[in-house]
């Protein structure tokens, strides 16, 4: 089985604007993926698996990439350590990384707030092909958050 347009993060990885894909017209301002997609993508933050978390969140397309696992530890109601896992393609990745980075130092109640719209944004964009990848990242986020209101840890 090929996964060559899927990457699993948990190493180091450059990459170059032509592993990224125009899927249609309305991509074409997005043909190359944004300084801040490429810089989360080759120098991901806080990627890999957190030490004894306080709460692993999952989430994928019905088990197919990407499939995405947040981990938390939080002080009281502030999530202190965030970090991620991913198997998909590079924009999983980036919008993984910009999420933890959004989501470290805030309250929980802030975190849950947060949409896939928040961190496409803040990565200067994604093609509408890829849109999904940025719900699945915050769906991993907010099963990790319902654990800890469940007072499941």
């Amino acid at each position: 089985m090929d996964h060559s347009d899927h990457l699993y993060y948990g190493g180091e990885r450059a990459v170059n604007s032509s592993e990224f894909e125009i899927f249609n017209e309305s991509d074409r301002a997005l043909s190359e993926p944004s300084s801040k997609v490429i810089d989360h993508l080759n120098h991901p933050r806080h990627a890999g698996p957190l030490n004894n978390p306080d709460a692993v969140g999952k989430a994928s397309r019905d088990g197919r990439a990407p499939r995405v696992t947040i981990y938390l530890r939080v002080d009281g109601s502030i999530v202190n350590e965030a970090s991620f896992e991913t198997f998909g393609c590079g924009y999983a990745i980036a919008l993984c990384s910009v999420l933890t980075e959004f989501v470290i130092g805030q309250p929980t109640s802030r975190c849950a707030q947060l949409t896939a719209d928040d961190i496409i944004d803040a990565l200067d964009g994604v093609p509408s092909q890829r849109r999904f990848c940025a719900q699945i990242a915050i769906d991993a986020m907010r099963d990790a958050l319902d654990q800890l209101s469940r007072g499941e840890v």
